[in-house]
């Protein structure tokens, strides 16, 4: 007799910025990403039963019981820079944490 549960989370946010100073434009993009994972399981055994044809762990001489899992969980923060003048000549550069 057993149970498992296995959970994902993942989530982002972003900011988007744009703003002209005369020929020059910038973009900026920031960005914040969370995710997680993670699962349990829960398992039971019976042995030597008490009452034949009863299973239940309450009805064994000598249950056996036992609970693991494992989770694991990342952030990041991220950004994507766009730089122009006269729309001729770009400058990017981009980077994550």
């Amino acid at each position: 007799e057993g149970t498992f549960v296995s959970r994902q989370f993942n989530a982002d946010l972003l900011l988007n910025f744009s703003r002209n100073f005369g020929a020059i434009s910038a973009d900026l993009v920031l960005g914040h990403n969370m995710f997680s994972t993670g699962w349990e399981e829960l398992t039971g055994e019976a042995h030597g039963l008490e009452i034949p044809d009863f299973y239940n762990l309450s009805n064994s001489a000598d249950p056996e019981t036992g609970l693991s899992g494992e989770k694991y969980r990342t952030t990041a923060l991220f950004y994507d820079l766009n730089l122009a003048y006269a729309d001729m000549i770009f400058l990017e550069a981009g980077g994550l944490q």
